[in-house]
């Protein structure tokens, strides 16, 4: 991750270093804004340039000051919680450990946590559901990377686990690690809360929906990003999944420089993976069969055997659409009940 720390006083910057070379073990790119009377190589920019900076580039800020400094540096750049990066404040001494912002999405309380240990300090949380100990959707998405299809929702569920009010739950997904507060059922209509990759109707209900999808894909050369993404989206209508849940698209490798392969992932934020065709043929299952793709390609269908290659389990078999080959599978670590 890289991370941004600010500090203001000699006092600052000498627990600002301890926390640098520490995280920077931990493999962390650490980015120093250090700026007081004695501080050797004081930054030309000012705070608020830093500040900007690091908001758009970083996923956590730490700044050694008091509250308010870091407040007035970071509020022009408030979006929401679901973009803003975790922000973190400790006191020049490091005795007190504050979650700032984006406590539960950015993790700012876990980063709150974990620096308070590194230097023995207070860690100070304030998110309701934290201070009374209950289930946080918010929380519990950004561990799992989860998307959460709507935030006012996600507030309305967080008020009724206050409130002591009951919560239903229905997952499609073996092994969710739910707490007690959270009733499961097996009707999703009776659920508040589902947890699916599935495409739903939009309702009042919040959806968390796992990015455990992986498409595969064979297309023609030259396939422009337009035609890759309408037939992509008329697949997953097709078969009722939800395009948010797709984490990697994969391929064969004769596949890695299709530009409008590359320029639908960078535009969808999807990983590309490609396979050899020996890598392909080496997968175990039952597959579609062309001969006119084994003639091109040699493997006798790419998408179904790209999803398997890619750590699939096939849940979609092979559709064409306007001459583009699709196939869906949901990872194994994350199979359907």
């Amino acid at each position: 991750m890289k991370i941004a720390m600010f500090a203001f006083s000699p006092l600052g910057e000498e627990a600002l270093e301890r926390l640098r070379l520490s995280l920077a073990e931990e493999d962390h790119e650490i980015i120093s804004y250090v700026k007081h009377r004695t501080a050797k190589n004081c930054p030309e920019e000012t705070l608020a340039e830093a500040a900007k900076r690091a908001f758009a580039q970083t996923g956590l800020l730490v700044f050694f000051c008091a509250a308010g400094i870091a407040v007035r540096a970071i509020a022009p750049y408030l979006k929401h919680k679901s973009e803003d990066p975790a922000v973190v404040v400790l006191d020049e001494k490091a005795a007190f450990c504050i979650s700032l912002l984006s406590g539960h999405m950015g993790g700012a309380n876990w980063w709150a946590e974990k620096i308070a240990r590194f230097f023995g300090a207070v860690p100070v949380i304030t998110t309701a559901t934290d201070c009374e100990g209950k289930f946080s959707v918010d929380e519990y998405a950004r561990r799992k990377d989860y998307v959460i299809s709507d935030w006012k929702a996600a507030k309305d569920i967080s008020a009724r686990l206050l409130a002591g009010e009951p919560v239903y739950a229905y997952t499609e997904y073996s092994g969710t690690d739910l707490p007690k507060d959270i009733i499961i059922t097996e009707n999703p209509d009776k659920a508040d809360l589902l947890i699916s990759s599935r495409f739903f109707p939009a309702t009042d209900q919040l959806q968390l929906i796992p990015k455990a999808l992986i498409l595969g894909i064979g297309c023609k050369k030259g396939t422009s990003k337009e035609q890759i993404g309408q037939a992509v989206e008329k697949f997953l209508e097709k078969n009722k999944y939800d395009i948010r849940g797709v984490s990697i698209l994969a391929s064969i490798d004769l596949k890695k420089e299709e530009q409008g392969l590359l320029a639908f992932c960078k535009e969808t934020s999807l990983s590309f993976l490609t396979f050899s065709a020996e890598e392909l043929l080496q997968v175990k299952g039952t597959f579609s069969n062309s001969d006119f793709v084994r003639s091109v390609t040699g493997v006798d269908c790419v998408c179904e055997r790209s999803v398997v290659c890619a750590g699939g389990k096939l849940i979609a078999k092979k559709t064409i659409t306007d001459g583009i080959t699709l196939a869906l599978g949901i990872r194994q670590t994350e199979e359907m009940e």
